[in-house]
């Protein structure tokens, strides 16, 4: 790191700018003439690492955001890609790890990564059985009335039979409805169950996720 004596006092230089044509301009990169050759300078240290939190759904926000930073989304693992619109990136796939580096200009030095993640739930299937007596089961849908003739004179939905319900010739079903048996010992109860949120990770705006 350099420095510059201000008031006495020696500072240390963050960002250096050169005057080109008339305007100031930020150093990105420097080099210094050594016996050996030509060395990285001190000059045009990149951006901050991105500091990243999940902010919404498949979506991460650059709390660090730096306006004159260029910043490059890499997939680490996973599918998808990524896009960053202003300090906010948004992962197309909610399986997926992506590294993100920020540095003043295409091919200056860069930050240390940053990483983001999300991950889709995953559920287990378990069996909850109702106890005895205190629930019903085996749940179908039966016909709850009758009436002689065509089904034009009778409620929908219903469906055209004949000679049923007493009926001697044409008889319509309508008026359907739910039967369940009682459970005589237990009832399955087959039931899909999210799995613990996995170590390190953060269960938020419908997914997991971590950041790094």
């Amino acid at each position: 790191m350099s420095h510059v004596r201000v008031a006495g006092a020696w500072r240390s230089v963050a960002n250096g700018y050169v005057k080109v044509n008339g305007s100031w301009r930020l150093v990105v990169a420097s080099s210094v003439r050594t016996p050996s050759g030509w060395r990285p300078g001190i000059l045009g240290r990149p951006p901050a690492v991105p500091v990243m939190e999940h902010t919404g759904y498949g979506k991460f926000t650059i709390t660090n955001h730096d306006p004159l930073a260029v910043y490059t989304l890499t997939r680490v693992s996973g599918s998808g890609t990524a896009s960053r619109s202003g300090a906010v990136v948004t992962l197309s796939d909610v399986n997926a790890r992506f590294s993100i580096v920020a540095s003043y200009a295409v091919g200056a030095p860069g930050s240390a990564a940053g990483f983001m993640e999300r991950k889709a739930y995953t559920f287990t299937l378990v069996n909850r059985p109702y106890p005895c007596g205190t629930h019903q089961c085996n749940c179908r849908q039966e016909w709850g009335s009758c009436g002689c003739g065509g089904c034009g004179g009778f409620p929908t939905p219903n469906s055209q039979s004949w000679g049923q319900c007493g009926c001697p010739g044409d008889m319509c079903w309508y008026n359907p409805t739910t039967v369940c048996d009682t459970c005589t010992s237990y009832c399955d109860n087959w039931v899909n169950e999210k799995n613990p949120t996995p170590s390190g990770f953060v269960d938020k705006f419908g997914e997991w996720s971590r950041v790094t």
